[in-house]
């Protein structure tokens, strides 16, 4: 092989871009909580960073078939489908995220596995046929308010979005919530679709292999076999 050629390919070759990491709330709901970057919980009050709780208990499709959800004061689910159940229209790709009788907020925790430019998209969603009396919508990332948002009833044709791009330390936290809105729990069943990605290298995101990293070894294994060629 000309050398010439092989210091080139190989320069080409490290010079391709890292690959970033996108994290899909949706498609990563698991039965296990915490569950990598995501944490399924609840919040006494909106100070989520102090007062964040695991919900500490899952059902996989007993109460509702087809909904998987974990649940306890506040209750976050995934639906398999677009399922109707009494009032409630759960839709496929969204979460339901419903606040508890005692005031408890719905709350889905995204933790930071890198430090990193993180990018936020998806939407809020009225879940709810009957309208219900309105909730009120968060998304915060460490205690700053990416959005709040008291929305009123009957918006599940106007959907309430997320975005946005913010810098998270590894570790830092942010969070996806729905509250009563001060006027009762009935009839707040509240669709989230969420997608984060980030900037970080993609081995820093979980030793998923570079596309130079690939190619190298495979650059380096076929000089090898090469090699052994001229040898013989």
């Amino acid at each position: 092989m000309n050398k010439t050629v092989l210091i080139l390919a190989i320069g080409f070759i490290a010079g391709l871009p890292a690959s970033a990491a996108t994290f899909n709330a949706y498609n990563e709901f698991s039965g296990n909580n915490p569950s990598g970057v995501w944490t399924y919980g609840s919040s006494i009050n909106t100070d989520f960073t102090a007062n964040f709780l695991q919900l500490p208990n899952f059902d996989p499709g007993n109460v509702v078939a087809g909904v998987q959800g974990w649940g306890s004061v506040a209750s976050i689910a995934r639906p398999n489908a677009d399922i109707n159940f009494g009032t409630t229209l759960f839709r496929l790709n969204f979460l339901t995220l419903h606040p508890g009788s005692t005031g408890a907020i719905s709350v889905l925790r995204f933790t930071a596995p890198v430090a990193a430019n993180y990018t936020f998209s998806g939407s809020f969603t009225d879940q709810d046929i009957s309208g219900g009396s309105g909730v009120e919508l968060f998304t915060r990332v460490d205690g700053s308010a990416l959005s709040t948002n008291v929305q009123g009833a009957n918006f599940i044709n106007s959907p309430v979005p997320i975005s946005g791009t913010v810098f998270m330390a590894a570790g830092a936290r942010a969070y996806f919530a729905v509250g009563t809105g001060g006027n009762g729990f009935d009839y707040d069943s509240t669709g989230l679709r969420v997608i984060v990605s980030n900037d970080a290298p993609g081995p820093a995101n979980g030793n998923v292999p570079e596309p130079s990293t690939f190619l190298l070894t495979s650059c380096g294994a076929a000089l090898a076999f090469l090699l052994r060629r001229k040898r013989a």
